[in-house]
């Protein structure tokens, strides 16, 4: 049933908002041997690039630099900047961030004699990382938290290379816990019915690729070993539950339950494909780290973690049990877990992207462009309760086809046959699914302008244009003589194609900037701003270089 002039009219009122927020990261590798960059000089990759932004730039970088954060551990770059309105702003900006990264490592690789290049859609699997590659600049229980996971996971920390996006519906005017309860209903049918399509649109890392170096480190491009993909979704933590998206109530009771039983240990680890997120959470507790340094404050988060509470289920006592010191850390993540748990929930982040690389006559603007339009007209779409969700339960088995459906479109992309959930399971492929949701928010790309930019993501439904993941599989099989859909999980001859396909993605970053700019025109003021000051600063940062550095 289509929606309503009233209802398109709500939306197209709220549309004009900042409503679409972009995230991007990569891994520092040297581009020659693809080596993970544990160290840039005497700072960390993320330090030293924000560092040398400040530096080029002074006040006008700080403004750039302070949406530039590490993540687990600071060999992973990541930009977080705020919200826009339109989907093609957030590609501009996602991408603009990624180009400026870039150029920062360019620079840092000329005054250091290192090659340095931030590598999207790979795994890389560090076996030789340690606590020294956590954050230095994380607050004290964050870092705390980091190093648990580098002792307890450290071959898996590093791996994080895929793009976010966070969107909230500033259209439906609602209180703080309808809002909550929205946002988990959203949050799950977009799990179970477009989670799968987004993957099969958007996974750069369809092929096995494996290097152990010299020092001990691998580089991986295969679905399975994917950062954002196979060993992520489906399936990647026992905290992926149906009950987290069926409403407001039963997500916030089953998060008690998960702290309750120490699994949710932070609030930052909730590791979801797609999941509702908070605003700013109002009354967090500081640290309690004022009599305590953070040596010591260490040990006691670390016997938290383990235990969480007085005893393990073999009987193996705490022995902080009675330290003051674990009772203050204890109180102050029990009083921020209820903070955390109980904000309302504003928006849904899909976590699900990888970036795709250039190839010949298409830019990674390009198809960023087509999927984060295709990704917000479905968020309206599925926002409004349209008929086919009216047949969804949210039960542990329509969860269990979803992950299903994601494992499936890793292997056979928009050809794979998929459960039609809402249809009673029944089968059809992934492109038949896509081309229904593409005909069904056709009048919403209409009325919204939205029609240009989605085109592109028809014309790969209706095979006219093929997937990162297509066009993947047949570059190596012209160059290596192989059969992909053989081989599909066996080990490239070497490293070569990975290494071309850095090269080729930096060249092309010349020509994203030329599209960016030709698009400006066609955004709204407030995303016009942005995006201009975003241009500006990486065209003043491209001239500082030498020609060689920016090849």
């Amino acid at each position: 049933m289509p929606l309503s002039k009233q209802e398109m009219d709500w939306i197209a009122d709220g549309i004009q908002e900042k409503h679409i927020g972009p995230e991007t990261e990569g891994i520092a590798v040297n581009p020659k041997t693809l080596e993970g960059i544990h160290m840039i000089g005497d700072l960390q990759p993320t330090q030293a690039v924000k560092q040398w932004i400040d530096h080029q730039l002074g006040e006008e970088g700080i403004a750039i630099s302070k949406f530039i954060t590490p993540d687990v551990t600071e060999m992973t770059v990541e930009a977080n900047p705020d919200p826009l309105v339109t989907p093609r702003a957030s590609a501009a900006v996602q991408r603009l961030y990624s180009i400026l990264l870039d150029a920062a490592c360019q620079g840092l690789s000329e005054e250091h004699g290192i090659g340095i290049q931030l590598q999207k859609g790979v795994a890389l699997r560090s076996l030789n990382i340690t606590s020294e590659d956590v954050s230095k600049q994380a607050k004290s229980f964050s870092r705390a938290y980091y190093e648990y996971q580098v002792k307890n996971y450290g071959d898996k920390m590093a791996a994080a290379a895929g793009d976010h996006l966070n969107f909230s519906a500033p259209w439906r005017r609602m209180s703080p816990h309808e809002m909550t309860n929205l946002m988990v209903q959203i949050t799950g049918r977009m799990r179970l019915l477009v989670v799968p399509l987004l993957i099969a649109l958007s996974a750069a890392s369809p092929l096995s690729f494996g290097q152990f170096n010299g020092s001990g480190e691998r580089m991986i491009m295969t679905p399975y070993d994917s950062t954002r993909l196979g060993k992520v979704w489906p399936g990647r933590t026992n905290m992926d539950l149906s009950t987290l998206f069926r409403n407001g109530e039963m997500f916030r009771s089953e998060l008690e339950n998960l702290q309750r039983d120490n699994y949710l240990l932070t609030g930052r680890d909730l590791y979801l494909p797609v999941r509702p997120q908070p605003g700013s959470i109002q009354g967090l507790p500081d640290f309690p780290e004022t009599d305590l340094c953070f040596s010591e404050s260490r040990d006691r988060i670390f016997a938290l973690f383990d235990f969480g509470r007085a005893h393990s289920s073999f009987g193996e006592v705490n022995p902080y049990l009675s330290d003051d010191h674990f009772q203050k850390v204890q109180s102050w993540r029990e009083e921020y877990l209820s903070k955390f748990i109980n904000a309302p929930r504003e928006r849904l982040e899909v976590r699900v992207f990888e970036t795709a690389p250039a190839f010949e006559g298409q830019t990674p603007y390009q198809h960023t462009k087509g999927l984060h339009t295709f990704a917000e007209l479905m968020f309206i779409y599925l926002s409004q309760s349209p008929e086919c969700v009216q047949q969804l339960t949210h039960s542990e088995v329509e969860l269990q086809a979803a992950k299903s459906n994601e494992k499936a479109v890793l292997q056979g992309g928009l050809n794979a046959r998929l459960h039609w959930i809402p249809g009673g399971m029944k089968k059809a492929s992934a492109r038949s699914m896509l081309k229904f949701f593409l005909d069904r928010i056709q009048p919403l790309a209409k009325e919204f302008n939205r029609e240009e930019d989605l085109e592109y993501i028809r014309e790969i439904a209706d095979g006219l244009r093929k997937t990162p993941a297509e066009m993947i599989r047949h570059e190596v099989e012209n160059r290596y003589n192989i059969s992909t859909e053989r081989d599909r999980e066996h080990m490239l001859p070497d490293d070569q194609y990975p290494k071309d396909l850095l090269i080729r993605t930096r060249k092309a970053m010349q020509l994203e900037v030329e599209q960016i700019e030709n698009d400006l025109s066609s955004l709204p003021e407030s995303d016009q701003e942005t995006v201009r000051t975003l241009l500006e600063v990486t065209k003043k940062l491209w001239f500082r270089m030498t020609p060689s550095s920016i090849s």
